[in-house]
């Protein structure tokens, strides 16, 4: 909020409703919910918990659907969405959560161990910046060349390692390495 703004007390109270329940929350964001004499995009299934009608009754796509009825095109929402769907209170897009159980097939092959924040320097950050710059152009460069056949990747690749490493790849990777053991020591 401004200091321009002429009703701040308003405002206040409008964020405190859209946030005063789990209910409002969803209805901000999502759309209202149906009852008996309109078919709004969001209605309480068989097991009590707010979902997504699937179609858009009205020949809208679904985004035209949800706009249509959404308070808010983006609403400040405090309420996690996530325990909203664990304890069947909001099943949420179905389309999403469709995707999210199938991401969830390759949680056997995530890594167990990813890599932290580091820290640097100014001057080691300036230094990655340049040699970074310069790598992804080359990277790119040359993806783009065994894409279309113009280099033979097996018989270039020497070539590309030492092009990579004129760049400062070593250097890069050794700024990483350095930031990594600093971090690992601090554990």
């Amino acid at each position: 909020m401004t200091s321009e703004c002429e009703n701040p007390e308003l405002v206040i109270a409008w964020l405190d409703y859209m946030n005063s329940s789990d209910e409002m929350t969803i209805q901000a964001s999502f759309g209202m919910i149906a009852d008996d004499e309109n078919e709004y995009n969001l209605h309480y299934n068989d097991d009590g918990a707010l979902e997504y009608w699937t179609g858009s009754p009205e020949g809208m796509t679904f985004g035209e659907y949800l706009h249509k009825w959404t308070l808010a095109t983006t609403a400040y929402v405090i309420h996690d969405v996530s325990y909203m769907a664990q304890n069947n209170i909001f099943l949420g897009n179905p389309n999403n959560m469709a995707k999210s159980a199938e991401c969830r097939t390759f949680d056997a092959y995530a890594a167990e161990e990813t890599l932290p924040s580091m820290k640097f320097t100014d001057e080691e950050t300036e230094t990655l910046t340049s040699i970074q710059s310069g790598i992804k152009d080359q990277i790119l460069q040359m993806t783009a060349r065994w894409i279309a056949g113009e280099s033979d990747i097996d018989a270039d690749w020497d070539s590309y390692i030492s092009s990579l490493n004129g760049i400062g790849l070593e250097e890069y990777v050794s700024i990483w390495q350095t930031a990594y053991d600093h971090y690992k020591d601090m554990q």
